[in-house]
């Protein structure tokens, strides 16, 4: 999911580029949208669990599987906000 919401953030980003008036501010700009997307994503799985009508324990377990590209990826984006100021 994780890497999901990552490009999520990445696709909000590049839609509003335009919008940044100060190039040094961007890993600000960047961080609030992927705080944005994360309580977006929180109160959406919210709504969905009061919506089931399927109690949770009778779901089928998801499969947890290696995303390589994916952790990667988010290793990188937090290498790149530790250096944001």
């Amino acid at each position: 999911e994780i890497p999901d919401l990552l490009q999520e953030v990445y696709i909000r980003a590049l839609e509003n580029i335009g919008k940044i008036n100060e190039p040094d501010r961007l890993g600000s700009w960047l961080t609030t949208i992927a705080v944005f997307t994360a309580r977006q994503t929180i109160r959406s799985r919210k709504r969905k669990r009061w919506l089931s009508l399927v109690p949770p324990e009778k779901l089928p377990e998801r499969v947890a599987h290696d995303d390589l590209v994916g952790l990667q990826t988010l290793r990188l984006t937090y290498e790149v906000m530790d250096k944001a100021p």
